[in-house]
């Protein structure tokens, strides 16, 4: 369900070409949770450090990415 706060902005356009519903537009990211959820289950290793470093580094280099689109 969508938050009653949801603001479109300047993204508003993609966002309803690609949005779905919770389950089937954020399919990827919900099969990745319960990988990790089932991996962890199994008493297997998770580097919940090393997966906030990878998490933070893709966020890091998507801000690059805006940052470049508005300088040039």
């Amino acid at each position: 369900m969508m938050s009653p706060r949801y603001q479109p902005g300047v993204y508003r356009s993609w966002f309803e070409g690609v949005y779905q519903g919770e389950r089937e537009s954020f399919g990827g990211a919900w099969l990745l949770g319960n990988f990790i959820e089932a991996w962890r289950g199994e008493g297997k290793p998770f580097d919940g450090g090393l997966a906030h470093d990878i998490y933070r580094t893709s966020m890091d280099f998507e801000l690059q990415v805006f940052r470049e689109a508005c300088d040039g």
